[in-house]
């Protein structure tokens, strides 16, 4: 049973490092608050992200913007297959 646990923590860190990395590598992103793999819920981890000032108006959200939040969305999954 531990080791079962012992591999879903380290998939779950491999996975919040993906999103943390894309948001780090694509320009004009928020800002990385807080990660962290300890569960909370049904979510295995969380990755908070603090908005850049220029993002705050959730309204007015560009396709650039838009963009950058899907491939930091797919980070996590990418650094999972990448990884194992």
């Amino acid at each position: 049973m531990w080791k079962w646990l012992y591999e879903k923590k380290k998939v779950v860190s491999y996975h919040e490092a993906g999103h943390t990395l894309m948001a780090l590598l694509v320009k004009n992103y928020d800002i990385v608050r807080k990660v962290s793999i300890i569960p909370r819920g049904r979510a295995g981890g969380v990755t908070s992200f603090l908005p850049q000032e220029s993002n705050l108006d959730a309204s007015m959200l560009t396709r650039e913007y838009l963009e950058h939040r899907i491939m930091v969305a797919l980070g996590g999954r990418i650094a999972e297959v990448v990884v194992s």
